[in-house]
């Protein structure tokens, strides 16, 4: 009699539990950015803004910047200088990029979140998915 009763109780708890959980979806949404060269260095901010949803309370996010070949499976950090909340479900995070990276043309830029969530790559002003990064020692003055 035990075991049937354990039987009908595990099946309610089976049948019970998706009542119980909520599921709630993540989204990353990065705006157009306004620039598409980065000059690396702590020197220089460039503006992230992206829009949220679905995250709970207390989520961090960080902008990475894929290798020099345009993939993250090795994403490089990015220095926050700032964060601010524009509103209840947009910010701009102001970072800047390590003076260390390889030059090139084809980097790409996203935004992750504390919870492991990523965004798509960031556009550029060109509606390009690829950046430009570069740095050059200060001699003197230069244009890049």
């Amino acid at each position: 009699m035990t075991s049937i009763v354990n039987k009908y109780l595990y099946c309610l708890l089976f049948l019970a539990m998706p009542i119980t959980m909520t599921v709630c979806a993540q989204s990353i949404t990065p705006q157009k950015l306004v620039f598409s060269k980065i000059c690396a260095g702590s020197f220089n901010g460039f503006d992230a803004t992206f829009n949220y949803s679905g995250f709970p309370s207390g989520t961090t996010f960080e902008v990475q910047l894929s290798d020099s070949s345009g993939s993250f499976a090795t994403p490089i950090g990015t220095t926050i200088i700032s964060t601010t909340d524009v509103s209840a479900s947009q910010k701009k995070i102001r970072f800047s990029v390590p003076p260390t990276l390889i030059g090139s043309e084809n980097y790409k830029l996203r935004v992750k979140s504390s919870t492991g969530f990523f965004s798509l790559p960031f556009l550029n002003n060109a509606s390009n998915a690829s950046f430009a990064v570069y740095f050059k020692a200060y001699e003197n003055s230069f244009s890049i």
